[in-house]
């Protein structure tokens, strides 16, 4: 069943969100491995996968907290 109140419109946009977040870094991984392996920023010995893994990782825990908190 479709949820059409009020309160499923922005769950789903935000399940959008993280379905395109999560899709685009799968896609990286999948068919441009290469680019992870880049630096972070100029002389870093940080691999740009990291930073965005992380970023991955807190965006999916603040979105727990956010829906947790939902009443």
């Amino acid at each position: 069943m479709i949820d059409t109140s009020s309160k499923g419109r922005p769950l789903r946009t935000r399940l959008a969100l993280f379905v395109v977040l999560f899709g685009g870094y799968y896609a990286i991984v999948a068919f441009f491995p290469r680019l992870l392996a880049l630096p972070a920023w100029p002389g870093s010995a940080i691999p740009l996968s990291l930073p965005l893994a992380l970023g991955l990782i807190w965006a999916g825990f603040v979105f727990t907290l956010y829906l947790a908190r939902q009443p």
